[in-house]
């Protein structure tokens, strides 16, 4: 429990060296155009710039949630047109809805979205209570994960790392595209979102697990297993050195965030 918070906390102490127009840009709030609710239907059948066009409306990810196979289908199609020639914006547009998609129809936006709160209230000067670091805990971990009682509802925690890490995948393609020249003209993204959802889903993809701990099972498995003190904690956690992977050093500094 005192790692996770503490990991936590190191994000929010760098991000507050980063000066007001990075931090600006990772809190920045993504709102939304007022249009009508999409539902799996809308979404079955349309083509990738459709996709985009759809994913303006929060419904799109109500609808993907809500049917596991449109959600199979629409990144199928995302995939199908990353396979061909694209502008570049579109292209990155493209990555950042499949990681945006993986977010969001899984507790991982949950997450994010409350690491981000967190992270403001610190940079704001909020005090957090350190001396009961449990509470800070229950602040992150969605409703749909930490239950009554503080019981850890095991299937929702297992779907929210496995968002977080194939969100990451996407992420990592995202960076790699974007290069070190930002993204592209025309390309309708928020820095700062995909920034903020992409260090949390790489805190998550890149944890090394111990020696003492088996290598078949799932990260998901085994942050489960740490959660419940039956397994070791990492044995190390480099945040320069996950910063610092190529694609997601694009990412933070296409959003003006660098911890150097």
């Amino acid at each position: 429990m005192k790692r996770t918070v503490t990991l936590v906390l190191a994000v929010a102490l760098a991000l507050s060296m980063t000066g007001c127009e990075a931090l600006d840009a990772i809190l920045n709030v993504n709102l939304f155009s007022s249009m009508a609710a999409v539902k799996a239907a809308d979404i079955e059948g349309a083509d990738a710039g459709t996709l985009l066009e759809l994913s303006a409306s929060p419904s799109f990810y109500a609808a993907l949630s809500g049917s596991p196979s449109t959600k199979t289908s629409a990144l199928a199609t995302i995939d199908g047109a990353l396979g061909g020639s694209l502008p570049p914006a579109t292209e990155q547009e493209l990555l950042a809805l499949a990681a945006e998609i993986e977010l969001r129809t899984t507790p991982a936006w949950d997450l994010v979205n409350n690491i981000g709160s967190l992270l403001s209230k610190l940079i704001s000067g909020e005090p957090i209570d350190e001396a009961n670091l449990e509470n800070v805990i229950r602040g992150i971990l969605p409703d749909s994960v930490l239950g009554a009682g503080g019981v850890i509802n095991e299937t929702a925690f297992l779907s929210m790392i496995a968002g977080l890490e194939l969100a990451y995948l996407r992420y990592d393609d995202l960076g790699n595209a974007i290069g070190t020249g930002g993204y592209a003209d025309g390309s309708d993204v928020i820095a700062g979102d995909i920034a903020q959802s992409a260090i949390v889903a790489a805190m998550v993809a890149t944890i090394a697990r111990p020696v003492s701990y088996g290598g078949t099972q799932t990260t998901g498995a085994y942050l489960y297993a740490l959660l419940l003190g039956t397994a070791d904690p990492p044995d190390t956690f480099d945040f320069d050195a996950m910063t610092s992977v190529p694609s997601l050093a694009n990412i933070l500094s296409a959003a003006g965030i660098s911890f150097s």
